[in-house]
């Protein structure tokens, strides 16, 4: 760790060991003079990754690192299990994965030979034009930072996907007797979850919304949705800051119905849970409520 200490001019001093030299940066607070640090370590990794002509799979980990105070920790962590099924494609005929290849010497052939590989694999037309976006982004960033000439993705046409578009798929809400048939199943055996999902049927909320509901994002008008439940880089399950879309962030009117449905879940939490919860909604394990579980209670009560 880093050495922290106080100057006699009252500045804080981080003293850091790069490649063998050490460099002093300057805050004049603590979190100031970290922050400065990781500027240096930033500026001191592309200024190495400029000169070596790094493997996709390096420049790819410090690109990361770069954009881990930009990005949703859910985001990172799927966008990394992706490049980590694309760096293991074997590109070259003396069997160099794509990981293992220099940013320099990757061609738009190269490209070609991954999006063909990746189908063969089985994914989906669709996925395989997300993977590929993706490290069009990846290489667009790293000729902005001049590690390379030219993006290698451009002019890659998408495959053909021939799948279904969502709006021709057949989508119908159930009727007032489904919904009544589906309920009465949730009671005669007395599911758990039979509040949250009648909160979902009430107020048309995300099951991730729902679950990241406290105390305090309740008043005696509005059900105030202001975050979700979300995924962090390493997989855990946490409370995000903010909803899925800007959009998301709104005000649900609170109608008896729904006033009764609240109070039944605090009565529920009571009897479960009597050190109380963190959640209001939470799973019957204890912690948060994952929307696999949800998913898992409708099929059961729809057979």
């Amino acid at each position: 760790m880093a050495k922290i200490k106080k100057r006699a001019d009252d500045r804080y001093q981080v003293k850091i060991r790069y490649d063998g030299k050490q460099y002093c940066c300057y805050g004049k607070s603590i979190q100031e003079a970290r922050e400065a640090a990781a500027r240096k370590v930033s500026e001191l990794e592309t200024g190495t990754m400029n000169r070596e002509n790094p493997t996709v799979k390096a420049y790819y980990k410090h690109f990361t690192e770069e954009r881990r105070d930009k990005v949703r920790g859910n985001t990172i962590r799927s966008q990394i299990a992706h490049f980590n099924t694309m760096a293991l494609v074997v590109i070259t005929e003396n069997g160099k994965t794509f990981g293992q290849m220099r940013m320099r010497d990757v061609k738009p052939g190269d490209i070609e030979i991954l999006q063909r590989k990746l189908s063969d694999q089985g994914l989906s037309a669709r996925s395989v034009n997300d993977y590929i976006a993706h490290m069009k982004y990846f290489f667009k960033k790293a000729t902005t930072k001049r590690v390379i000439d030219y993006n290698p993705c451009d002019g890659i046409d998408n495959l053909k996907d021939e799948s279904a578009p969502i709006t021709t798929n057949r989508h119908r809400a159930l009727t007032e007797e489904e919904v009544k048939t589906f309920f009465n199943a949730l009671r005669e055996r007395n599911s758990y979850y039979y509040y949250a999902l009648a909160l979902l049927a009430k107020t048309g909320c995300r099951v991730g919304e729902m679950a990241a509901l406290v105390e305090t994002d309740i008043d005696r008008e509005f059900i105030h949705i202001r975050r979700t439940l979300t995924r962090s880089e390493d997989g855990a399950y946490i409370l995000g800051t903010g909803a899925k879309t800007y959009a998301g962030k709104r005000d649900i009117p609170i109608d008896e119905s729904i006033r009764l449905i609240l109070a039944q879940q605090r009565q529920q939490n009571a009897d479960f849970f009597p050190d109380g919860t963190e959640t209001l909604f939470p799973a019957v394990e204890g912690g948060y409520l994952k929307s696999y579980t949800i998913d898992r209670e409708i099929v059961y009560d729809l057979r």
